[in-house]
């Protein structure tokens, strides 16, 4: 709920060319930053371990905020989007180099030990 309203408000400032503002990028990162630590606390309940990747690009998220609020919305918007479409790719490479440690989609879940 909380990335949707920053993709509100960032989608009502499009067509500006002014800075996003406080308020739209605390929505927009902490959206993006809670969704992902909500992942990674479901991975580690689930499967028994952390996503350290999902875990750091959340803090990272949070920690960035100050430097989002001063982005335009269509560049607020491009560096959210860019930075989730890296994080899946990292993941896909360090599950095929892991030998599939990491879970997918398709591989059942784990009880924890």
């Amino acid at each position: 709920m909380l990335m949707a309203l920053g993709l509100e408000v960032a989608m009502t400032h499009v067509e500006e060319a002014q800075a996003l503002g406080l308020f739209g990028a605390a929505a927009l990162s902490a959206g993006a930053g809670c969704y992902l630590a909500g992942t990674a606390f479901v991975a580690r309940r689930l499967l028994g371990r952390w996503n350290a990747t999902r875990l750091a690009l959340a803090g990272l998220f949070v920690l960035a905020m100050p430097i989002v609020a001063l982005l335009s919305s269509v560049a607020a918007l491009a560096t959210v989007a860019a930075a989730l479409v890296a994080l899946l790719a990292v993941e896909e490479i360090l599950r095929r180099t892991a030998g599939a440690r990491l879970p997918s989609a398709s591989s059942p879940a784990r009880p924890p030990t």
